[in-house]
């Protein structure tokens, strides 16, 4: 992935626009993006993002991949954004979307699909809860993050509809050891959606913004999906300062792709099929993230096993 965004943020509270003195000013980082808040400044934020950014889809074939593209976007994205209490974030917005995908590799059935160019609109609502104790590799504390999207507003090109959420739990049972549960679960619908916006399952890490959900069993973009519900269960333990070893089961069931004939098995539906997968993550809390070395199951093979490498934050 690789993305530039400028952000301009202009902070109102109830007595009207804030005179922001810089010596007041607080910076830190969370989930690899850099913040700055002034204490007084959380009741309402307007928030404008100028952005570019690119990302790979995978096309595959059970355990096979036969198509990749890069997706190339530029957007602008305006919400309003409100802070009720430090740890909840609600924010309302719409956004631009100037959507470029080249077909770089693979079978050519795929190649009109992996080729298809989108200009849009999109209005969302989003919620976040964060009572987590740390952003990575927590022990204590919960987390909750769900969004609403409309696409297509005034365009007859585009048009869908789009929940997701995720909500996870963490409990200590010792200094050193931790248990963890999630379920996470969205639906999209609509017609011609860009692929881009369909359920993006597998790998080892989640990113809700972007559609990628975490199954320990898939590679990254191993299944793509208009409705789903994961269901992961984890232990995780301190082996030294910084350094920790994570073990988790999950389960999955989910829909194909509705309005594409090419990807997946249209028989696919929700809550008719489970798949299963679990594994080992060996990870090290770095100032650049994560770095994480994984081994988990093949769910489309019994005899291999997926070993996935992450290098730090996704930006």
């Amino acid at each position: 992935m690789f993305k530039i965004i400028i952000y301009l943020i202009l902070f109102i509270n109830s007595y009207g626009i804030n005179n922001i003195d810089i010596n007041k000013l607080d910076t830190h980082s969370k989930d690899g993006t850099l913040f700055m808040s002034l204490d007084s400044l959380n009741k309402i934020g307007i928030d404008l993002k100028l952005g570019y950014e690119e990302n790979p889809i995978y096309i595959y074939e059970g355990k096979s991949l036969k198509a990749e593209s890069t997706e190339e976007s530029k957007f602008i994205d305006l919400s309003f954004t409100t802070k009720l209490f430090r740890q909840f974030d609600l924010s309302t917005g719409i956004k631009y979307v100037d959507t470029e995908n080249e077909f770089d590799v693979g079978s050519d059935k795929y190649k009109d699909l992996l080729s298809e160019n989108y200009d849009y609109q999109e209005m969302y609502l989003k919620l976040i809860l964060d009572r987590k104790d740390s952003s990575i590799y927590p022990t204590d504390g919960s987390y909750l993050k769900a969004k609403h999207e409309v696409g297509g507003v005034g365009s007859e090109e585009v048009e869908y509809y789009s929940e997701l959420g995720i909500i996870q739990g963490y409990i200590p049972i010792t200094p050193k050891l931790s248990l963890s549960g999630s379920l996470s679960g969205g639906i999209i619908s609509g017609g011609n959606i860009p692929l881009e916006k369909h359920f993006k399952i597998g790998g080892i890490n989640n990113d809700i913004d972007n559609n990628y959900i975490s199954f320990y069993g898939y590679n990254m973009m191993g299944k793509l999906a208009s409705k789903f519900m994961v269901v992961q269960l984890g232990a995780q333990y301190m082996i030294y300062s910084n350094l920790y070893i994570t073990a988790k089961f999950n389960t999955l069931t989910y829909g194909s792709v509705e309005d594409s004939d090419l990807i997946g098995n249209n028989d696919d539906e929700i809550y008719e099929d489970y798949e299963y997968g679990y594994g080992l993550t060996l990870g090290y809390k770095s100032i650049f993230g994560p770095l994480e070395l994984s081994l988990t199951n093949d769910v489309n093979s019994t005899e291999s096993a997926i070993i996935s490498v992450n290098m730090g934050y996704v930006f």
